[in-house]
């Protein structure tokens, strides 16, 4: 189908991309695409040729290029898009975003929906494998969660999220309760319900991630154990595990509220963290009684678990 829309295309960094296609897939309802040279060299030199890059995709300037589409109609999405990048800019949030110039420009695109597709890939892990909806897999060995791409997947994924997945699969899920804050499009909280935990609250504050969450959820029949509201964080709920993927800033300032959600003996996972800000973020959490049990480093990404 030809489509007369308006391209969108955010300049960013490798650090700041998965917020922005966060944000820019938020407000357009579809997919984005991250024109990341490192995630598309990744990708190309993969052992594992999921011949999901087409040719001509290969080159890149050293700028990360967030792109998605609107009808040319919705000229107030795009005001909104504009604000929020304005907020980016004016608030410190521990993260270079790089200049977040915005480009738009009017084209007429055939299957304008699926040109975000050609950069996805499975997340495959140990025991866990997150797929997009559209691409056929098949590892017996592996818990699949199936992703509706109605929030951004990346090209490589976040590595945050790849973080959490790796020290999540260390726990022992089974009958385990659990809180996910900020789920997002719900990879973390889904992966815990299909690794055996016996229920899982799935808190964000973004009401358009809490339905794709919940689309998500029902995706891959976890709706029985998985529990996905729109809040900052769930009052009156303990856990044995609790995730938090967010930011440096918003991790500190939670830090009381998780610990009056957690008992002796919880375990809890944080990402999102910057490496700069790892140290800030330990000592904290450290004086609220928490000891460090791993850290995992990817890039400048770092995630920690702990236990109380």
């Amino acid at each position: 189908m030809i489509k007369k829309c308006i391209e969108i295309s955010v300049v960013t960094t490798s650090e700041g991309a998965d917020i922005i296609a966060d944000m820019l897939s938020s407000f357009t309802g579809e997919g984005v695409s991250i024109y990341d040279s490192v995630d598309v060299e990744e990708v190309l030199s993969s052992k594992t040729n999921w011949d999901y890059v087409e040719e001509g995709v290969q080159t890149f300037s050293d700028d990360v290029v967030v792109k998605g589409y609107l009808d040319v109609e919705n000229t107030d999405t795009l005001a909104q898009i504009k604000d929020k990048l304005a907020e980016y800019k004016a608030e410190d949030f521990g993260i270079d975003f790089g200049s977040l110039d915005l480009n738009t420009i009017t084209v007429r695109v055939d299957n304008w929906n699926e040109e975000w597709r050609k950069f996805y890939k499975p997340i495959v892990l140990d025991k866990i494998a997150v797929v997009p909806e559209w691409i056929e897999f098949s590892e017996e060995d592996k818990k699949v969660v199936r992703l509706e791409p109605g929030m951004a997947f990346g090209t490589g994924e976040h590595a945050s999220t790849r973080l959490c997945l790796s020290l999540l699969e260390k726990f022992d899920m089974t009958s385990k309760k659990v809180i996910d804050v900020g789920t997002g499009s719900g990879i973390l909280g889904i992966a815990c319900a299909l690794l055996g935990a016996s229920s899982v609250y799935m808190t964000d504050i973004d009401q358009k991630a809490v339905d794709v969450a919940k689309l998500n959820v029902e995706k891959n029949n976890t709706q029985k154990v998985c529990k996905v509201e729109c809040t900052d964080l769930i009052d009156n709920v303990d856990c044995d595990i609790l995730i938090g993927n967010l930011t440096a800033d918003i991790l500190l300032r939670l830090l009381e509220s998780i610990k009056n959600k957690m008992k002796k003996g919880s375990k809890l996972v944080l990402s999102g963290i910057i490496s700069e800000r790892l140290d800030e973020v330990i000592t904290q959490y450290e004086k609220y009684g928490f000891s460090v049990i791993e850290v995992l480093s990817e890039d400048d990404w770092r995630a920690v678990s702990l236990k109380v």
